[in-house]
């Protein structure tokens, strides 16, 4: 499931455009972490690379109208290393910039923003086959032109299961994002769902959901995001993943549509 260098640069950028467009967040498609911990000594690096684009928004009232066109590029990294059988280490680092399709003279260089995050997941409940467990991140990010602390708190519940002879996995998780100066609090709810169909193949789809409170003279938002790619596992320490996504629904925001590739590293 997102900074300028000078906030008046910003600031004159934003009002050329429609306020839905100011805010595409940090969350760029960060390929799916399931509920479940790593196991104990072991850890998992994934590094995705995206671009994606708009030409149309959803209003206020969740209706679709032209946009003024905006692409985006995004860099997105996340680590995670069992520190315990019950705890595991995460960190998260995100930077994705956010550019109008014709340029001119105030937007150069103006899109930049960023977060890094870390902190603990750690398991409340689990039975074999499933998971319930808590994760906690705290750090900084920029946004808008302004750089301040940001956190993010969510309950994961993972599942395990075969389907008609192949493995699969279900992941749900419910949380709260405290941005960074500039963008809206956020309430997150994602779902993944992966079926195995070849031993070193997997689908993977997932339903992102944002809803940003109103911030700062800034309107309530909404986001629903599905994506679908494939991982391939190359090795037993290395995989790929390819997929794409798009917005199907939202409320003051740009109906993003986009591509990523992520690189999965076990050891």
């Amino acid at each position: 499931m997102g900074m300028g260098q000078d906030g008046m640069r910003l600031e004159r950028r934003h009002a050329r455009m429609p306020t839905f467009a100011a805010f595409l967040l940090l969350a760029g498609m960060l390929p799916a972490k399931a509920a479940f911990l790593q196991d104990k000594g072991a850890t998992q690096f994934i590094q995705s690379a995206g671009i994606s684009s708009f030409s149309r928004a959803f209003d206020a009232n969740g209706r679709l109208k032209r946009a003024s066109a905006f692409s985006k590029t995004s860099l997105d990294i996340f680590v995670g290393h069992g520190l315990t059988e019950a705890v595991s280490l995460i960190g998260e680092v995100s930077s994705s910039r956010l550019m109008p399709r014709i340029l001119t003279a105030t937007d150069v260089d103006s899109g930049t923003m960023w977060s890094a995050m870390g902190g603990i997941r750690a398991r409340l409940w689990h039975d074999g086959a499933s998971i319930i467990s808590v994760q906690a991140l705290a750090g900084g990010g920029r946004d808008m032109g302004r750089a301040g602390m940001m956190g993010d708190v969510r309950l994961l519940l993972g599942h395990n299961f075969n389907l008609a002879g192949y493995s699969g996995f279900a992941d749900l998780q419910a949380g709260y994002r405290q941005t960074a100066p500039g963008s809206r609090p956020e309430l997150r709810f994602d779902a993944s769902f992966g079926l195995r169909l070849h031993p070193d193949v997997q689908i993977i789809g997932q339903v992102l959901t944002a809803h940003g409170f109103s911030h700062a003279g800034q309107p309530r938002s909404l986001r629903v995001k599905t994506a679908l790619s494939l991982a391939w596992d190359i090795s037993k320490t290395w995989s790929i993943q390819i997929g794409g996504f798009t917005t199907v629904y939202g409320i003051n925001t740009g109906q993003e549509a986009g591509a990523t590739l992520a690189v999965w590293r076990r050891f």
